[in-house]
């Protein structure tokens, strides 16, 4: 019997001489009831002092621990709580010892110097708990000997406020380790000296032991007076052999033995008759091919017993040939023209015949096709069905049987090859709902860690595996359901997602305007949103805590529909239209004038940033970035700013600029630019997918990236690491066309059509 067993390989580096830093690992080796029942517990602790007892107290800590967690007096008491309940049980202990334990010693302790992480685990399943900061990284398998890093302990860390040693083990994180995976625990310093992802090439280049011993070789080399703790945790398969049990001579029932054996006997003789009874495809092919054959050997002989021509030509008995002798004749001298007369009269002899084959064609030719195979059908039919009946009864029967033979053959022949193709089927969708299962597992794994985005990911990828098959069987279609379900529930609780059911109304421009729409060319200034009225394309200013709107520009500078705008310097505000001409409008004096930018004419403009005094442009056509400078009333071409390749920002719909720059691609992913390069940052998954979203902004000083998706009727919310935070969603939003954002009151506020709406920002 095989059962998994946590390896611990433990690793201190310690400096001579230096005793501001104390560092101590352990790990216990229980019995096996033990094992099975509580696990193996292990823990790092270090504590920057220079108090004298400080090495005691660690071994305190250490005999307290594993004291209370193997104490086999209190086995009543905590046998019936689930594992996760006794280590809760025995941190409360320790933690009232260890307060005892510095009151007593009279050690002055700084709390905020205690790194120290406790850790249980039995079987997959571990559960620990940390004070201060500690390393925690897993290196999670995936396929074909990769591993993703984790950083477990990034999120599991917790601060007190208020530093009490009788609350020192405040929370217990609770996740799964499988057999492939490498759980790392370390003293921080550790990162200072080694990236995570050149840890995870030497834990895992080979196996965590040499790994750890490769690191200490490394550590050592370290001109640092520091100390180094490191801890790798792996599952081994072990096996329990089972004693066999020994048997006296002369216990032996010789009598019951001799049963035994008849009955292995007759066990052996019941499997050979049934290999014999158990059809199979080739017997039942030969059984039926001899009996089809043998009937028309019958059936034949039969035949040629009762007709009487060919049973004479079999019994006549014929003379021998006489020869002839050769007699020399001189040839007939023919006259000429006998040829020709001859090919005359065998002309005439032929052309009736062909007169009639021509009429019989044509007279054919004109009677419909199923009418003729009618004809045809019955005629032969009716000559065999006479042939038949002119049989003799035995014959008649001989012949029904071998057609009726024919036909269960052949019915069984399609009626296994339906079956095989069934099998296979089902066999197929098995195999589906295992790899759905496996998914889903693999997802509940990632959200212990908190990797939300590997996790949505998996749950898309099994939702839609699921959804491009069938099931066949009815047990296959439940299980199909209940996979689904559960899937969906999962992935619910990753949208993140905040319906509002009727988002406040700010204005609606077609009270000023019955014929008017708003632009997706929406500014926000301070508790005002400036944007165009795309009838009679002047631009409004609409009062966002008295919900009223008024127009602030007039006169007609020769203005199209505005696409994009950006505020630039002194509060001016930059517009673009759809012929691709520029103008600035003063919200101070309202007044709207055209501006120079010079750019070459076949550059189309998709969207527009300002930052530091520049003006970016995106032009999707050319696959670049444009960037300008001042100069007088408009801006001058100071340089192409995009230098990567240029297939990267293909379908880019949107830009925004916070010193790195994003795109927007109409396929839902986000680029971040820096020095004109792309970056490695990507969004993560959502659900459902967007769909060709239009607009991107980060509000000054934002940690959010907001993204528009009018198709799915949402504004959705990235942090600047890629993680999805929230997704405001309304039937309302029919035709999103832009929107602001104003993060010091916690509102944005979304252009759908010719009405603003206010949108309550939870996640601030």
């Amino acid at each position: 019997m095989e059962y998994l067993e946590a390896k611990i390989n433990q690793l201190v580096v310690e400096t001579a001489g230096n005793s501001k830093n104390f560092v101590r690992t352990f790990t216990t080796k229980p019995n096996r009831d033990l094992l099975n029942s509580r696990g193996k517990i292990f823990g790092l602790i270090e504590i920057q002092s220079t108090h004298e007892k400080i090495p005691d107290l660690i071994d305190f800590i250490i005999d307290e621990i594993k004291n209370n967690f193997y104490d086999n007096k209190s086995a009543a008491e905590v046998e019936p709580l689930s594992l996760s309940e006794l280590f809760e049980l025995v941190l409360k202990k320790t933690n009232l010892a260890i307060a005892s334990f510095i009151e007593s010693e009279q050690i002055t302790l700084d709390l905020d110097k205690i790194n120290i992480i406790i850790a249980v685990v039995r079987n997959q399943d571990i559960h620990f708990t940390t004070v201060g900061k500690m390393g925690v990284i897993l290196f999670y398998s995936s396929a074909k000997n990769t591993f993703r890093i984790i950083n477990v302990g990034e999120d599991s860390q917790i601060g007190l406020e208020t530093p009490d040693p009788l609350k020192m083990f405040a929370q217990v994180i609770s996740g799964r380790v499988r057999p492939r995976d490498v759980l790392l625990v370390s003293t921080t310093n550790t990162f200072d000296y080694f990236s995570f992802e050149r840890l995870k090439n030497i834990i895992t280049a080979s196996n965590p032991t040499e790994g750890v011993m490769q690191l200490k070789q490394l550590l050592e080399q370290i001109n640092n007076q520091e100390n180094f703790a490191v801890m790798a945790v792996e599952l081994e398969k072990r096996v329990i052999v089972p004693k066999e049990p020994t048997v006296s001579i002369d216990r032996i029932n010789y009598q019951e033995a001799a049963s035994k054996d008849s009955i292995k006997e007759l066990m052996n003789t019941e499997r050979e008759t049934e290999k014999l009874l158990t059809p199979s495809l080739l017997p039942e092919v030969k059984k039926y091919l001899a009996s089809f054959k043998k009937a028309t050997q019958n059936y034949l002989s039969r035949v040629r017993g009762n007709t009487n021509p060919i049973n004479s030509l079999r019994n006549k008995s014929f003379k021998p040939k006489i020869k002839l002798p050769n007699i020399s004749l001189p040839l007939p001298k023919i006259k000429p023209g006998v040829f020709a007369d001859m090919q005359h009269r065998l002309r005439s002899l032929t052309s009736p015949a062909k007169t009639n084959f021509s009429k019989l064609s044509s007279g054919l030719a004109k009677i419909p096709f199923y009418t003729l195979s009618s004809r045809i059908l019955t005629k032969m039919f009716s000559g065999l069905y006479f042939r038949f009946k002119h049989l003799p009864k035995s014959s008649q029967y001989l012949l029904v049987s071998i057609i009726i033979l024919v036909i269960v053959f052949s019915q069984s022949i399609i009626w296994i090859g339906v079956k095989n193709n069934y099998d296979k089927k089902v066999m197929s969708f098995d195999k589906i709902i295992d790899d759905v299962s496996n998914k889903k597992n693999d997802a509940e794994s990632s959200l212990i860690y908190r990797d939300e985005n590997q996790a949505r990911q998996l749950l898309i990828d099994a939702k839609n595996l699921l959804a491009a098959n069938q099931a066949i069987t009815d047990t296959q279609k439940k299980s199909a359901a209940d996979l689904a379900t559960e899937i969906q529930t999962e992935l619910e609780k990753l949208q993140h997602l905040v319906t509002i059911n009727d988002p406040i109304q700010i204005l609606n421009i077609q009270n000023l305007d019955p014929n008017g729409s708003l632009s997706s060319a929406a500014v926000q200034m301070g508790r005002e949103i400036y944007d165009q009225n795309s009838n009679d394309k002047q631009i409004y200013k609409i009062s966002i805590d008295g919900r009223i709107g008024s127009q602030v520009s007039s006169g007609n500078q020769g203005q199209g529909t505005f696409t994009a705008a950006v505020v630039g310097q002194n509060n001016e505000i930059i517009f673009v239209d759809d012929h691709k001409k520029f103008f600035k409008f003063s919200a101070k004096d309202g007044k709207l004038t055209a501006t120079d930018i010079n750019y070459a004419p076949d550059i189309n403009i998709n969207d527009l940033g300002y930052f530091n005094g520049r003006l970016y442009i995106l032009s999707e056509n050319k696959r670049q970035i444009y960037r300008f400078r001042p100069s007088g009333s408009g801006f001058v071409a100071d340089s192409e700013w995009y230098k990567d390749d240029s297939t990267k920002i293909a379908g880019a719909t949107a830009l925004t600029v916070d010193g790195a720059v994003y795109i927007l691609k109409n396929d839902g992913q986000v680029l971040k630019l820096e020095n004109g390069v792309v970056q490695g940052f990507k969004v993560g998954a959502i659900d459902p997918p967007m769909s060709n979203p239009t607009k991107i902004k980060i509000p000054d000083g934002s940690k959010f990236i907001y993204v528009l998706d009018p198709t799915n009727n949402r504004l959705v919310i990235f942090d600047k690491q890629g993680k999805l935070i929230n997704q405001y969603r309304s039937e309302s939003f029919t035709n999103l066309k832009d929107f602001s954002v104003d993060e010091k009151n916690k509102k944005a506020y979304a252009i759908s059509g010719s009405t603003v709406y206010g949108v309550p920002l939870e996640h601030l």
